[in-house]
């Protein structure tokens, strides 16, 4: 285990709970580069041919016990270049020149060392109903207490096995390393995700702060808590599960994760001021879910409006960063926003639905005598008589319903979505010849 971490590409369970800001990826620093990028097989075909000396000394390096971290750390110069040689032909000349006008823009290699959530999203190109089976298993309620050791031991493995995939059933151990890595992990810096603020949480956290947003009051005052309580913990998870490859600092989160706090529960409770003066039943029934659902969706594009305004990081397939696209930001934040409109407004609509239905068809007290007529009346007393049969009803639809949304609107949208390259900006298009290139969407 403590081989690994020195030169399989892993780090100690120290770095991993500090959250180390220097850390980029879980196996950037085994590579053995100063500034942080690997130098893997897939840059090894730039090394211009050295001189026999040298070779020779490079063979003697290549000793067995020598990892293979060890070999490329010997190899490199620091800054991650390689040893180059006068006698460079033109082809070279030209890659040197290309590479040159990518680091100008800030393009950057992140080497053979892709973070493996990344390179899963972007290699198992899911339809929607495999990527619905895949949140089914990430959401699963015991991703919140595994333990860091064990998310250690599955990256460790990801790294060594890069060629895993999830359908390798027969090996149990790599889709348990895939479970825990993708449930825990963000793909971006490649920290741990605080476990309140996990995927996986979500389900558990909103559910009853919905049911209670949603409840008929009488009074503004109950429910400042509830929808307090609700945009708090959505802007907070929406800042931590989405984009961070671009440039971040903590009090700039602090600051613009309590002014959406306040404005989103400002614009959630100021309209049910209305609601009390409606005598319209149906409008009194639909204003909250209209509120609800609108206010959700805004939540998202605020929380994380810093993302269209600075650009976010687009990758091609081997995981090289082009550039940062605000473009790519925009349309991220839109997709996610939109996620959250089938989320919240299925998860409030259906069980407002279907208690309105439980309160017409529920049998009258077998002691009432009253004619069919005016059923309405006795009905009417039996949920004043016993309120807790309503509230159960409807908290158990509400968990029902938003246990299934969850998984489906995560699944709307990819995690790694691709972008057409010519729907970016004319400086990423300059910089590479692919068709297509790939960005975080976040959660």
């Amino acid at each position: 285990m403590h081989g690994d971490r020195s030169g399989g590409g892993g780090v100690g369970s120290g770095a991993l709970a500090r959250g180390d800001s220097e850390q980029r990826e879980f196996g950037d620093r085994a590579a053995g580069t100063p500034d942080g990028r690997g130098q893997g097989a897939g840059t090894r075909r730039h090394r211009a041919p050295a001189a026999p000396g040298s070779r020779q000394r490079e063979q003697g390096t290549r000793a067995p016990g020598a990892g293979h971290a060890a070999r490329l750390l010997l190899r490199a110069r620091p800054g991650g270049r390689w040893r180059s040689s006068p006698h460079t032909g033109p082809r070279k000349q030209s890659r040197r020149r290309k590479r040159g006008a990518r680091a100008a823009l800030g393009v950057h290699r992140r080497g053979s060392r892709m973070e493996p959530n990344v390179r899963f999203w972007i290699t198992e190109r899911q339809s929607f109903i495999q990527r619905f089976l895949q949140w089914t298993e990430l959401l699963d309620p015991t991703n919140l207490v595994v333990s860091i050791e064990k998310i250690e031991k599955s990256r460790q493995l990801l790294l060594t096995n890069e060629d895993a995939s999830i359908r390798d059933l027969e090996d149990q151990r790599i889709k348990e390393a895939w479970k825990r890595s993708l449930s825990t992990v963000h793909p971006d810096n490649s920290k741990l995700i605080p476990v309140p603020l996990r995927p996986a949480a979500l389900l558990p956290f909103t559910a009853p702060m919905i049911f209670f947003s949603m409840m008929s009051v009488k009074s503004l005052k109950s429910l400042i808590l509830p929808q307090m309580s609700f945009y708090t913990y959505t802007t907070a998870f929406n800042i931590v599960n989405g984009n961070a490859s671009y440039n971040r600092r903590l009090y700039e989160s602090l600051l613009l994760g309590t002014g959406v706090i306040a404005s989103s529960s400002f614009f959630g409770l100021f309209p049910r001021l209305l609601q009390m003066r409606l005598h319209n039943v149906l409008l009194k029934k639909a204003l909250p879910i209209i509120i609800l659902t609108h206010i959700s969706a805004m939540n998202v594009v605020a929380a994380r409006s810093l993302e269209p305004i600075r650009g976010i990081e687009v990758m091609d397939k081997e995981g090289n960063v082009m550039g940062y696209s605000r473009k790519a930001g925009t349309k991220a934040v839109k997709d996610t926003a939109a996620s959250r409109v089938v989320l919240f407004g299925t998860s409030a609509f259906i069980p407002e639905v279907f208690s309105h239905f439980f309160v017409r068809h529920v049998p009258a007290p077998a002691e009432g005598t009253a004619p069919r007529v005016s059923n309405a009346k006795p009905r009417t007393q039996f949920f004043r008589q016993y309120p807790w049969s309503l509230w159960t009803f409807k908290l158990s639809c509400t968990v029902l319903v938003m246990g299934l949304m969850v998984p489906v609107s995560f699944s709307i949208f990819p995690q790694i979505e691709r972008i057409q390259c010519s729907e970016l900006e004319k400086e990423i298009q300059s910089a590479t010849e692919e068709t297509e290139l790939f960005y975080n969407r976040g959660v």
